[in-house]
């Protein structure tokens, strides 16, 4: 979508849902299968030069070392800086 001719805006989602057995981390168990599919969804801007992305897990938690990882891999191959990335 363009709302100007320097404004762009971006919303990509996928699954992340894990495939093959889920152990059930409390009892030790398979779970029987997955009820609901685990997304992430971000919201990418871009005006001119500056881009924004932020990102949302349907995670409990997501580790800082984690977050930085992937922060880096964004700018690295997205070109967008780590500092405007939200998660």
């Amino acid at each position: 979508m363009q709302i100007c001719s320097n404004f762009r805006i971006g919303q990509p989602s996928a699954s992340i849902t894990p495939t093959g057995p889920l152990i059930n981390w409390i009892i030790r168990e398979d779970y029987p299968d997955v009820l609901d599919a685990i997304q992430v969804q971000a919201l990418a801007l871009e005006e001119g030069d500056t881009r924004v992305l932020l990102i949302s897990f349907d995670l409990l938690e997501t580790r800082s070392c984690e977050v930085r990882k992937l922060r880096a891999l964004l700018e690295k191959n997205q070109g967008i800086p780590a500092d405007h990335i939200l998660m």
